[in-house]
């Protein structure tokens, strides 16, 4: 920024699946070097909490009622989750598009979030 001098830094696409992202981003400006990366574990605890807080915001609200509030917060939620994966096994051959995909047809909340944490921490489990 001193070099360049913009005013600041404007931060797209780069921060889905990775919302840590912008907070590496500002300990980068106000302290310089490079900024802490959160373990694999936190990551997925991350992912997790943002699923499951999206789904439930969808089971409270909208007038639908909880059982169909949830089936539309699954659905809706979908793009985080394949974000998330698609990050976390970027280094796949395939990018994480399948481990993605596979996730992204359940519907049950608790099967998706379990199939989450494996995606993100257990290579192995989401092969299978």
């Amino acid at each position: 920024l001193a070099r360049s001098g913009a005013a600041g830094v404007m931060v797209g696409r780069a921060a889905e699946g990775q919302p840590w992202l912008l907070g590496g981003i500002a300990h980068a400006l106000a302290h310089g070097g490079e900024a802490p990366v959160p373990s694999a574990e936190r990551r997925a605890e991350v992912a997790i909490c943002h699923y499951r807080e999206a789904v439930a915001h969808y089971e409270r609200g909208h007038g639908l009622g909880p059982e169909a509030g949830r089936a539309l917060g699954v659905r809706t939620a979908r793009k985080h989750v394949a974000a998330y994966v698609r990050v976390a096994r970027a280094d796949d051959a395939d990018g994480g598009r399948a481990a993605a995909a596979a996730l992204c047809r359940l519907t049950d909340p608790d099967a998706v979030a379990t199939g989450l944490r494996a995606a993100m921490l257990d290579r192995e489990a989401m092969a299978a």
